[in-house]
């Protein structure tokens, strides 16, 4: 660990009256900390994971603190993209489009690189008429499969972004993907954002049965979104759940009501809700 970490390190370090021979006890030296601390030396970052420990601090704030108390610009970008509501909000992709392009300009990323492709594709999705855009997003999101296919492993990334491409494969790939998801998240059922992304996941898959004549398989994933969003108040995820079980069961009536309620709450929910509903009923 270089830069200013170890100077960061010492702050809290000090902040929370603990004492080098504490912090370091079993661990490193308290010489080896010292330099650390004044930033002469490196650690390596099993020690360092262990050092925090010791300051009951997780990595992700020490983190955030170093960096002035803000999110870093590539996890700003991870976290809208993980965020989208909906991909009929051209102001919202356009904004994290021109933030990726903004970052790739400084470094190179895989992932950001790919969201950028994604929100420029949701763009292009949305222009009925310029079918050769169409064309060229589904051509990159099967290239991002196949990428993602051929890994052992997928992390959490992985599965966020395969998550919203999902709607644009064909019904087999699909079910190529849902498989692969199934398998390879279960790994990730005790991880803090497990719940929330499975629930996502859900979601989108909802809409894909629902447009492949599949109601009573998409309502059974609505409900379990359901019962999710209600026991940690997404009210987002509990609205479209809500309105997709509305339309499924072609009550009309219970839509207008539900997205009535979404406009009292989020204006740009409520719009998304309407735009969803316009879309499948075209269908």
């Amino acid at each position: 660990m270089i830069n200013r970490y170890g100077y960061t390190f010492k702050n809290i370090r000090k902040n929370k009256n603990v004492t080098q021979e504490y912090v370091c006890r079993g661990i490193i030296t308290r010489t080896a900390l010292s330099k650390f601390e004044n930033n002469k030396n490196s650690i390596t970052l099993d020690n360092f994971l262990r050092l925090l420990e010791r300051l009951d601090m997780s990595l992700e704030e020490f983190i955030f603190i170093n960096n002035d108390y803000k999110v870093s610009p590539f996890i700003n970008i991870i976290n809208d993209f993980c965020q989208l509501q909906s991909n009929h909000d051209t102001d919202k992709l356009m904004n994290l489009i021109e933030r990726c392009k903004e970052f790739l300009s400084e470094e190179d990323n895989w992932y950001v690189k790919k969201i950028k492709d994604v929100c420029t594709g949701f763009v292009y999705s949305r222009d009925k008429s310029s079918e050769h855009l169409l064309i060229k997003f589904k051509e990159f999101a099967e290239q991002i499969w196949n990428e993602l296919s051929l890994k052992d492993e997928w992390y959490y990334l992985d599965i966020r972004l395969i998550n919203n491409l999902i709607f644009i494969f064909d019904q087999d790939t699909i079910k190529s993907i849902c498989l692969e998801i199934d398998y390879k998240f279960r790994k990730y059922n005790n991880f803090s954002d497990y719940e929330i992304l499975k629930s996502s996941l859900y979601l989108n898959m909802s809409i894909i049965f629902m447009k492949n004549d599949q109601s009573p398989v998409a309502k059974r994933l609505l409900l379990q979104v359901i019962t999710y969003a209600r026991k940690v108040k997404r009210y987002d995820l509990l609205f479209f759940s809500l309105g997709r079980i509305a339309i499924i069961e072609k009550d009309f009536f219970e839509f207008d009501r539900i997205s009535k309620l979404a406009k009292q709450i989020d204006f740009d929910l409520y719009h998304a809700i309407i735009e969803e509903m316009k879309e499948l009923i075209e269908h």
